[in-house]
């Protein structure tokens, strides 16, 4: 399926965005991460269940707090109970970070979303090279390489050997690998060639506001 990502944008006093990179830590430092991730898994899956293409996946991120949150976890849950077909093209991601803060308390939410049919993955992977190790314990189904890492890889020799090595590990315990913020036709065909699943970036499509 076609997939898109959900991009969680909170605009200032001049009416430009402010992305959750620079919202989120804060959000995260004042509690509210949950309560903002609630929302988000809401809006969407309110614009799954009305629109008129039922062919197209979407990935939404949580915070790491959501993630080892108990009272979070039973209420998502119980919201894709309610919305089985929503829950069978949405794709649940969270940081490497945060999933190996309890590595056990991540694959049992992950076995319990995908018994709904819900599907796992790590994003910003590669920050942390400790995790490599772990792939074959968290069970995801792909992982989506960070931004620092594939931005110009096709004139960064260094991150292309990286990258090669994180992509064959994650393909022997059968992980896709995801490369983020592609944006030229170089990066793309240089990400090709070292067998990346699939690419996400502006090269493929720019975010657009999503209708509810």
């Amino acid at each position: 399926l076609p997939q898109y990502e959900l991009l969680l944008r909170i605009p200032d006093h001049d009416g430009d965005a402010i992305t959750a990179s620079v919202f989120m830590p804060m959000a995260e430092r004042m509690g509210l991460a949950t309560v903002i991730d609630k929302v988000a898994i809401c809006k969407l899956l309110e614009h799954m269940e009305t629109e008129n293409d039922s062919q197209s996946a979407y990935a939404v991120n949580l915070s790491s707090g959501s993630l080892h949150n108990p009272a979070f976890r039973q209420w998502l849950y119980q919201r894709l109970q309610s919305a089985p077909a929503c829950a069978t093209r949405l794709f649940i991601e969270f940081p490497e970070y945060g999933a190996l803060i309890n590595i056990q308390d991540t694959r049992d939410f992950i076995e319990r979303l995908g018994k709904l049919g819900c599907h796992c993955g790590l994003d910003h992977f590669g920050r942390g090279f400790y995790s490599i190790g772990h792939l074959r314990d968290v069970r995801v189904r792909y992982l989506k390489i960070d931004s620092s890492f594939t931005r110009d890889i096709d004139r960064e020799e260094d991150n292309q050997f990286l990258i090669q090595a994180l992509t064959k590990a994650a393909h022997s315990v059968d992980i896709a690998v995801i490369a983020q913020a592609v944006e030229s036709s170089a990066e793309r065909n240089t990400l090709e060639n070292m067998q990346i699943d699939a690419i996400q970036g502006s090269l493929t499509a720019r975010p657009q506001p999503l209708k509810t």
